[in-house]
C-alpha cells in the first residue's frame, strides 16, 4: 500500500478552486496521512422519513455539557465575525487574479434559492419519521439519530445539527486521530456502493460555502478533501465521499449517492458520537440532498421528561420528520385520523452574511403576559436571532437577559433561597422553600414549577413560543434549578433559541416556502 503525506492548510485560507498539495509546499499546520485505498465504483417521490426521539432529563456531567454549550455559542460568534469580515473584504474587491470574482456568500444564497424553487416546482410531498435519541448517553447535550450508511448497511450515532451544512462521520483507517465513539467505526472499504468525490465536481467546489474552508485536492488520487472547523477549535478533516444512506431501519428508505465527509482526523467536543448530520440551508446538507425525493422541509419535536407530579423520571419520545407532507400532518393515536398540525408561522429570514442558518425576526418577550421592563420593541427586531437544535440554553443580548433575570428573580426570591451560580447559569434557586419542612424532592420541585411565571417569545407574524416551567428552568443538581437562559455579550453575538426552550413544541423548517412554524404539544 502506497502512502503519502499531504498538508492540511489553515481554516482561514480562501481559495476559488481546490488546492493541490505536495510535501513541504506550505509552513506546517497539521499533517494528514493520505492512504491509497481500495474502493468500489459503484423518479419517484417517497412518503418520507420519521424517527423516534428521546431525551435524558439530567446527568452527573451537566456542568461539562454546559461548558460545551458555551463553546458552541462562541463558535457561532466566531463564525459571524469571520463572515462579516469576509463580506467587507469581498465588497472591497471587484477582481481577482482570474478576472471577475463571485463570493461564496452570494453563491450560497443563490444555491439556497434555487433549491427552494426547485422543491416548489416539483411539488414533492410525503415524508419519513426518524428516531431521535438522547445525546447525553453519548456525551452531548443535544439529540442524535441512527444513520445507516453503506452496502451492506451499518448504523452510526449521528448528532442532528441545524447549524451545520456538511454531514461527516469518522472513518477507518483513521489515519491521524479519531475520538472514541459509541459503536463501530464506518469502514468505506467494506461498502460496495462507496465512492470518493473527485476535485472537479460541483460538490467539491461547494465545500467553501458549506464549511467556510476552501476544498483541497489530493495530487495522488484527485480526490477532494474537506475541513470542517469550528470556533471552539473542534474540527473534522478527511475525504468527500458518496455512499448509500439509510435513515430508517424499519422501512429502509435510502438515498443512493449521498455526499458526506469521511473523517480521518477529528478532534473536539463531539462526545462519543460518530459525527454530525448537517441540516442547515446549503446544497450539501442532508435536507437539501433529500429535497428532490421528499420535499425541502423537515420538522422535529424535542421531548422533555415527565412532570415531577407524575413520580416518574421515564424519558418521553420525540420525532424527527423529513418531508413536506408528513411534516404538516400527523395521525391521531386514538382515532387514527390524519390531521393537520396547528402551526403558527413566522418568516424564515436569510442573512446575506450567513444564508445557511435559520434566522427569524424576534419582536417581543413577555413574563406573565407583561413586556420586559426597559426593553423597547426595536431592541428585539434589531437583534439577529437564529433557532438552533444544537445549542441547549437560549442566549439573549445582555440588556434583554438582564431584564428577564430581574423579573424572574422577583417572582422566586421571596419564597426560595438563592443558590450559587452553576457554570454559565447565574440565577439558581434551591427547591426547598424557606419555610418548608418537607424533603420530598419531587413534591418540592412541583411547588417551584407552580410558582414559575410563564415566559413567551413572540416573532413576526404573531408566532409565539409559550414557555412552561420545563422550558424556563433547568435542574442542574439534585435540589437546585436555574433559569435556563444566558447572556451572549459578544459584540458580534446573536440571540439563539436553544433546544431547551424548544422542547414539547413541534417545529417545522419549511425551506421551500421560507417559513418556520411552532405547534404546542407536538410530542403528545
Amino acid at each position: 500500500m502506497r502512502t503519502a503525506l499531504f498538508l492540511i492548510v489553515s481554516s482561514l485560507l480562501i481559495a476559488e478552486t481546490p488546492i493541490s498539495f505536495g510535501l513541504g509546499e506550505i509552513p506546517q499546520r497539521k499533517w494528514f496521512i493520505e492512504v491509497q485505498k481500495n474502493h468500489h465504483d459503484h423518479g419517484e417521490i417517497d412518503s418520507g422519513i420519521q424517527l423516534t426521539l428521546y431525551h435524558v432529563h439530567r446527568t452527573s456531567s451537566s456542568s461539562n455539557l454546559l461548558v460545551r454549550d458555551e463553546a458552541r455559542v462562541q463558535s457561532f460568534n466566531y463564525r459571524r465575525s469571520i463572515l462579516k469580515s469576509n463580506t467587507k473584504i469581498h465588497a472591497a474587491s471587484t477582481t481577482s487574479s482570474n478576472g471577475a470574482r463571485s463570493t461564496s456568500r452570494s453563491s450560497a444564497t443563490a444555491a439556497s434559492t434555487v433549491l427552494a424553487n426547485r422543491a416548489k416546482a416539483n411539488s414533492v410531498g410525503g415524508g419519513v419519521d426518524i428516531g431521535l435519541n438522547p445525546g447525553t448517553s453519548i456525551g452531548v447535550a443535544n439529540y442524535y439519530v441512527k444513520m445507516g450508511l453503506g452496502t451492506p448497511v451499518n448504523y452510526y450515532d449521528m448528532i442532528v445539527d441545524t447549524g451545520s451544512s456538511l454531514t461527516w462521520l469518522q472513518c477507518k483507517p483513521c489515519a491521524v486521530y479519531c475520538h472514541p465513539q459509541a459503536g463501530p467505526m464506518y469502514d468505506p472499504s467494506t461498502s460496495t456502493t462507496h465512492k470518493y468525490v473527485t476535485c472537479s465536481t460541483s460538490q467539491c467546489s461547494a465545500l467553501e460555502a458549506a464549511t467556510l474552508n476552501p476544498p483541497m485536492c489530493s495530487m495522488l488520487t484527485n480526490w477532494c478533501l474537506y475541513e470542517a472547523s469550528y470556533g471552539d477549535h473542534s474540527y473534522s478533516i478527511g475525504y468527500l465521499t458518496r455512499d448509500t444512506m439509510t435513515l430508517s431501519s424499519t422501512s429502509k428508505p435510502t438515498l443512493p449517492g449521498f455526499v458526506y465527509g469521511c473523517g480521518e482526523d477529528t478532534q473536539g467536543l463531539f462526545g462519543r458520537s460518530a459525527g454530525l448530520i448537517g441540516f442547515a440551508r446549503n446544497s450539501l446538507s442532508l435536507s437539501a440532498q433529500l429535497a428532490p425525493k421528499y420535499g425541502y422541509a423537515f420538522a422535529y419535536c424535542l421531548p422533555t421528561t415527565s412532570t415531577p407530579s407524575s413520580g416518574s423520571s421515564q424519558n418521553r419520545t420525540g420525532i424527527l420528520t423529513i418531508g413536506a407532507s408528513l411534516s404538516y400532518n400527523y395521525t391521531n393515536t386514538e382515532t387514527l385520523a390524519n390531521l393537520a398540525v396547528p402551526y403558527q408561522f413566522t418568516p424564515m429570514i436569510t442573512d446575506p452574511d450567513d444564508p445557511s442558518l435559520y434566522y427569524l425576526r424576534w419582536t417581543g418577550m413577555t413574563v406573565s403576559g407583561e413586556p420586559l421592563n426597559g426593553v423597547p420593541p426595536l431592541r428585539y427586531r434589531e437583534t439577529s436571532t437564529i433557532i438552533d437544535s444544537g445549542t441547549v440554553i437560549s442566549r439573549l443580548p445582555t440588556s434583554i437577559y438582564t431584564a428577564l433575570r430581574d423579573v424572574f428573580s422577583q417572582a422566586l426570591s421571596t419564597t426560595y433561597q438563592k443558590a450559587p451560580s452553576y457554570s454559565i447559569l447565574d440565577t439558581c434557586y434551591y427547591y426547598k422553600p424557606k419555610t418548608s419542612t418537607t424533603n420530598h424532592q419531587k413534591e418540592l420541585m412541583m411547588k417551584m414549577w407552580l410558582g414559575v411565571p410563564k415566559v413567551s417569545m413572540i416573532f413576526e407574524g404573531g408566532a409565539e413560543l409559550q414557555l412552561g416551567p420545563e422550558n424556563v428552568l433547568l435542574e442542574v443538581t439534585e435540589g437546585v434549578s436555574c433559569l435556563a437562559f444566558s447572556a451572549n455579550s459578544d459584540t458580534n453575538g446573536i440571540a439563539i433559541i436553544g433546544n431547551h426552550q424548544q422542547k414539547t413544541y413541534r417545529i417545522i423548517y419549511d425551506i421551500a416556502n421560507s417559513k418556520i412554524g411552532f405547534a404546542a404539544g407536538g410530542c403528545d
